[in-house]
């Protein structure tokens, strides 16, 4: 039994001092982005009770594709064009043209690929729009050096052949985007206080981009 219980206590101190060393590389250096939200920019996901001793909030962070063509998947998931360049640069083998009747095999088989995405924050801060996606966040970050106004974040993108538009062309999935904020104590409580109130979210992230809460500032009621 003793063994058993020091083995479940050093697994859970293991796990504490990953956690923390995680936080603390994410934290390490200059923040790449300092950003501040409007509450219109927020989907919610959950809010615990007021009861409840975790009475954390959790948050999605509203973003959309640019103004260009889409069109949706069979899975619901609209399509974007990216020029054939940025995708060669992502890695993918653009050879086989999308009319040809091999494309659609040729080009399911190519895996996705892990990506970043540069978005930009609407002027009013009530959502993100996409503006480019890379290989490299540090590339990208010199392309928008605006940290205040522009979020560099990790990315899954998947190429396919469309012909919604009547003419085959290539288009792309991006997905997996992080854009989870979880509001820990004493942030939560504010929201959970003031449910009907609109407030300003200030988030700080990191060398990984990984987003934390640094502030809640709470404006006139909606």
């Amino acid at each position: 039994m003793k063994k058993s219980l020091l083995v479940a206590l050093a697994a859970l101190a293991l796990a504490n001092a990953i956690t923390l060393w995680h936080v603390a590389r994410n934290s390490a250096g200059v923040p790449d982005t300092s950003i501040t939200l409007n509450s219109e920019a927020l989907s919610s996901l959950s809010r615990s009770d007021a009861k409840d001793e975790d009475s954390s909030v959790n948050f999605n962070i509203r973003w959309q594709y640019p103004g260009m063509p889409e069109t949706m998947d069979d899975w619901g998931w609209p399509r974007i064009w990216i020029a054939r360049e940025a995708l060669q640069r992502l890695g993918f083998d653009c050879s086989v043209s999308p009319a040809s009747s091999d494309a659609q095999a040729f080009y399911r088989r190519q895996p996705s690929r892990r990506a970043f995405v540069a978005m930009q924050l609407a002027t009013s801060g009530t959502g993100l729009t996409l503006l480019e996606t890379a290989v490299d966040s540090n590339a990208l970050r010199g392309r928008y050096p605006d940290s205040k106004h522009v979020l560099i974040l990790p990315a899954i993108v998947t190429i396919q052949v469309t012909s919604g538009t009547g003419v085959p062309a290539l288009t792309a999935i991006v997905d997996k985007v992080p854009t989870q904020i979880h509001i820990p104590k004493p942030f939560s409580t504010q929201i959970r206080t003031h449910p009907n109130a609109a407030f300003r979210l200030h988030l700080t992230y990191g060398s990984l981009h990984e987003p934390r809460v640094t502030g809640v500032d709470f404006s006139t009621p909606r």
